[in-house]
């Protein structure tokens, strides 16, 4: 069973929502992404660009937050269904590019200059993805993050980088030694990086009652 809910811009829980079907991916290292079609219920109806959903499990666990970015509405036999697609938060890191000096945009930095760092690899892809998403980035590439103290583990890693996907580099210095993970929490999106566990999955969700705000779980395999 699995509870779909729904957050604002600023993150503040605004209710559960019912869903008919669903299905998520999820990727280690990787944006997840979900598709679900609900009914257009006076709660969803005010969902607005820019909002937040999380998929948590009856027990608690929360295996995917992200953002919708497609929404098509379709009409049979006059019953309206919504289909909403997304992906996880780990999205923002797919959609950044890296710069040598991520305080300024783009088509504001140095010719052949490149981000530069060294360290353990937790260290070094805590560093990229705070310099380049957290409050000391440009205003246009901030995002709301809290990223999780790291240990200092993982291999040496050296990294020069300019003008790449930050999610590909990200993904090239931890290696198969550690994962990032996403979640909301307390008004957050937080972020950790940690040593590898089961995050490359894929949930299906089956039918549910039109009423409920729950999901049945068909089947969990891997992707």
């Amino acid at each position: 069973m699995f509870t779909v809910e729904l957050f604002d811009r600023d993150l503040r829980r605004r209710g559960r929502i019912p869903t008919h079907t669903g299905s998520c991916v999820i990727r280690r290292n990787g944006a997840g992404t979900f598709q679900l079609d609900i009914p257009p219920t006076q709660l969803w109806n005010r969902f607005e660009p820019g909002w937040h959903i999380t998929l948590t499990t009856d027990d608690g666990q929360q295996i995917l937050s992200g953002q919708p970015d497609t929404i098509t509405t379709e009409s049979k036999a006059g019953i309206r269904t919504v289909t909403v697609s997304g992906r996880s938060h780990l999205a923002w890191l797919a959609d950044t590019i890296t710069l040598p000096n991520p305080k300024n945009p783009a088509d504001k930095q140095t010719d052949a200059a490149s981000w530069t760092a060294k360290g353990p690899a937790d260290q070094v892809a805590h560093n990229i993805i705070t310099s380049h998403l957290g409050p000391t980035a440009h205003h246009t590439h901030r995002r709301p993050i809290t990223i999780e103290p790291v240990e200092g583990i993982g291999h040496p890693t050296q990294i020069a980088s300019r003008f790449q996907p930050l999610i590909d580099e990200v993904r090239s210095i931890l290696a198969d030694n550690l994962v990032i993970t996403s979640w909301l929490e307390n008004a957050a999106i937080h972020l950790s990086i940690t040593p590898p566990s089961d995050y490359h999955r894929r949930i299906r969700l089956s039918e549910a009652d039109r009423k409920s705000t729950r999901l049945n779980s068909s089947h969990v395999s891997e992707s």
